[in-house]
């Protein structure tokens, strides 16, 4: 597990990395192990705010011998401010919190802003993987997602890594018959024009 001040000790992992992918709320670290294994070539960073799970996804990454795995414990705005323009070839967002009252919707983790610094953020052909229960959340990403013309929606659940169901939330809604509604974003290789920020 890493602080959110060692974010400087990435930049040569990332150099060095065939392929980078960024997962926002890795919770307890059931998809951040799980995905980093079935993917050794990957340099695979999560984001946690509650350091306790940031503890539970180190020692799951150390029991599955993830090491291409690492948590970072912080803000995900912060990290994403960090990280270079086209760096990442996937970012995961499963089960975002939805802050489901209107007056704190603001709160909402994709915003137009936020969005627009992960579209930067993807290489040409990258893609952005969301997964929610929470249907005005799903509608809202989608919508802006839609509004970049540097990005080609989809929403094909097909497109999801196979261990994209691991998440915290993903078994037990599963159990409860309740539907996940999944949309993915992938970085066009060239735009006429300029998205706008």
């Amino acid at each position: 597990m890493w602080p959110q001040a060692d974010l400087a000790q990435l930049a040569p992992l990332l150099k060095l990395a065939p392929r980078a992918e960024l997962e926002i709320g890795s919770g307890n670290g059931n998809f951040l192990a799980a995905h980093s294994a079935a993917h050794p070539h990957s340099l695979v960073i999560g984001t946690e705010l509650k350091l306790e799970r940031c503890r539970k996804c180190a020692r799951k990454l150390a029991a599955a011998g993830a090491g291409n795995g690492v948590v970072i414990h912080g803000r995900a705005e912060q990290v994403i401010g960090w990280l270079p323009p086209e760096t990442l070839d996937a970012v995961h967002i499963y089960f975002p919190d939805p802050w489901p009252k209107r007056r704190h919707r603001k709160r909402r983790l994709l915003r137009g802003g936020t969005v627009a610094q992960l579209a930067h953020l993807l290489r040409p052909g990258g893609c952005l993987h969301l997964v929610t229960d929470f249907f005005d959340y799903y509608l809202q990403a989608v919508v802006l997602l839609l509004l970049r013309p540097d990005l080609e929606v989809d929403r094909d659940p097909a497109l999801l890594p196979a261990a994209a169901n691991l998440s915290r939330y993903g078994p037990r809604l599963a159990e409860l018959g309740k539907s996940m509604l999944c949309v993915t974003a992938r970085r066009r290789a060239a735009v006429h024009g300029n998205a706008e920020n």
